[in-house]
């Protein structure tokens, strides 16, 4: 499950009972469909939940953002929060794959540190 929050300089992701990587993409998705996702910075939270991925995948998500990333977009960061562990390692490994992506993704393990780095030079 995955719900989207308006905050007041970014978006906030969190994911809770994700079982499979065709959720996640849902998630993506659900993130792309709103008409300020272009223009806003993101983070996104995991809880500790496993998360159904395999290495393939990470690739695969990347390419799935990339054909449907539009031109115009001015966002310029996404935060990805996840606790120390498994989950952690392939959210760090998707970050390096993420480096094709026309903004930068970083991997904090807390959010107060996530939202530190998202909000510097953000206009919102």
């Amino acid at each position: 499950m995955h719900t989207i929050t308006d905050r007041d300089r970014y978006l906030k992701v969190d994911i809770t009972d994700i079982s499979t990587m065709a959720e996640i993409v849902e998630a993506v998705q659900a993130e792309f469909d709103r008409d300020d996702y272009f223009r806003r910075n993101d983070i996104w939270e995991f809880g500790n939940d496993m998360l159904p991925l395999q290495y393939d995948d990470l690739n695969q998500l990347t390419s799935h953002i990339l054909e449907i990333y539009p031109d115009h977009a001015t966002r310029t960061k996404t935060a990805i929060v996840v606790p120390p562990g498994l989950n952690a390692a392939f959210a760090k490994i998707w970050a390096e794959t993420a480096g094709r992506l026309p903004y930068e993704v970083r991997v904090f393990e807390v959010l107060a540190a996530a939202e530190a780095w998202i909000n510097e030079n953000n206009d919102g």
